[in-house]
């Protein structure tokens, strides 16, 4: 029986999740579960709003509706005019349950204005509330200064100001996960921390689904580029590329040929406008690759797509997570059930994902010279890494089984619904 009428708030915008051919193949593990949550025979249907700083416009497919309500402030604050229309949506919709995608941003805090009294669940992602304490991480403190940009001088955007903006976010927060008592969680982290926030509010485990192209490929043990390391999302301070550049330099001692690359911009492009467009986190790698001779063992691929992102995959010797905290890495994930080899960093929820010597490595955060002897065990064991390719591959197959994470989502859904009190 179709019972269930769906709304997801969240800030992605719309045409990451639906384009003109459909759910979008690149909008990560929203439209892989939306993909799955549609034709599903209990969802009636489905409505998502994105509130962002995008122009607004309405997409429908089958029984999906999306809405872009514009918003340029949903990143600091919010509008009467923001609650105004999501108020809107939500009565011309007449939804069985709300889930609300994030709680960084300011969406759970429009919701709440909204003074509508149906079910409500927050998903847990980021958590900047703890984020934004390890902003920096660790980077001396004299390059925040040394290092500053053109463009952060242009735009008023230096790091120690996106620090306390995430401080601000972080605040705000705790305010929303005291506000609301129900939340969707994927890692040991996230539940610890939510819990400590509010011990009062339910929290129901539902990890991810992901793109499908993950699940169709796999890393071959007899068909790699030996010495080779991949790495993503680099350019923040908390992503941990220059701890890994510090590795980088230990394990060059001993691999010459060592290769890194790197998803995202490239920061090294003699470009003039490139240049331009680099900020004070970007310069500071740009002078630690430099210093450190490793110019010529790194590479920026520039943004990858989700089929070329598993073509650099298969071929690797080793995927390296470096992030000084992080709560559920969709990147890992994808390297994980591709069976890549993989060593990360002990921080936030990633020791959920691997388990240390037996699905990967795992090393003490912010620890250059552990994260370089982990990378070399793995480069000096062919036996090792194909155990680690295994495990790690039937672990994530089990953890992120489509038909398993749509059924527990639905199984939330429908008790939060049930012991709804109004």
């Amino acid at each position: 029986m179709k019972s269930l009428n769906i709304f997801w708030l969240t800030a992605m915008p719309v045409s990451n999740i639906i384009n003109e051919k459909g759910i979008s193949s690149s909008g990560g593990w929203l439209a892989a579960m939306l993909s799955l949550l549609k034709d599903n025979p209990e969802v009636a249907k489905i409505k998502i709003v994105s509130i962002a700083a995008f122009k607004e416009e309405r997409k429908s497919i089958d029984n999906v509706e999306i809405v872009q309500i514009h918003s340029k402030k949903i990143m600091n604050g919010y509008s009467k005019n923001d609650v105004k229309k999501l108020k809107d949506e939500i009565l011309t919709f007449s939804p069985t349950i709300i889930d609300v995608q994030g709680s960084e941003f300011y969406l759970g805090n429009i919701l709440l204005d909204c003074k509508v009294s149906i079910s409500t669940v927050i998903t847990l992602q980021g958590l900047v509330s703890q984020i934004w304490k390890k902003f920096s991480a660790e980077l001396p403190f004299y390059s925040i200064f040394r290092y500053l940009s053109f463009k952060d001088l242009v735009t008023n955007d230096s790091l120690l100001k996106r620090q306390l903006a995430y401080k601000k976010r972080g605040e705000n927060e705790l305010f929303i996960l005291k506000s609301f008592s129900n939340f969707l969680g994927r890692t040991e982290w996230d539940k610890l921390h939510s819990n400590a926030i509010n011990p009062d509010a339910t929290y129901y485990h539902c990890d991810r689904s992901l793109r499908e192209s993950f699940y169709d490929n796999e890393w071959d043990c007899n068909n790699f580029n030996r010495y080779t390391l991949f790495t993503t999302q680099a350019h923040y301070p908390i992503k941990g590329l220059h701890v890994l550049l510090d590795a980088l330099a230990i394990v060059k001692t001993k691999y010459k040929n060592v290769k890194l690359f790197v998803a995202g911009k490239n920061i090294l492009s003699k470009d003039l406008l490139s240049r331009l467009k680099l900020g004070t986190y970007d310069k500071y790698l740009i002078h630690k690759i430099k210093n450190l001779g490793l110019s010529d063992n790194i590479e920026f691929t520039g943004w990858l797509n989700q089929s070329g992102l598993v073509d650099i995959l298969k071929y690797i010797n080793v995927f390296v997570i470096p992030s000084t905290i992080e709560n559920s890495p969709n990147s890992l994930a994808e390297a994980q059930i591709l069976g890549v080899p993989c060593v990360g960093s002990n921080a936030g929820g990633i020791s959920t994902y691997v388990r240390h010597d037996v699905d990967g490595l795992l090393y003490n955060n912010n620890d250059a010279v552990e994260l370089a002897r982990s990378i070399e065990k793995v480069f000096e064991s062919d036996e090792l890494a194909k155990k680690f390719s295994v495990n790690a591959r039937e672990q994530a197959k089990i953890r992120h089984n489509k038909a398993k994470n749509v059924d527990d989502l639905l199984k939330a859904y429908k008790e939060i619904i049930k012991d709804f009190k109004g």
